[in-house]
């Protein structure tokens, strides 16, 4: 993995426990947490199969 693609990952990565963990025990609105964990897996999902089948393609 290149450093841009291992930063990505991180930053997705800590949205994703932020919106599993964080915001749903800050008593906030649950639909918020919800679509954050969504896009924030989403976002986790994208940078995994860029690395996995794009970044890799050496042509």
């Amino acid at each position: 993995m290149s450093p841009k693609s291992t930063l990505a990952f991180v930053v997705s990565l800590h949205f994703v426990l932020y919106a599993l963990l964080v915001k749903p025990a800050d008593g906030g609105n649950a639909a918020e947490a919800i679509l954050l964990g969504v896009f924030s897996f989403l976002l986790l999902a994208a940078g995994v199969v860029n690395e996995l089948f794009l970044a890799a393609d050496p042509s």
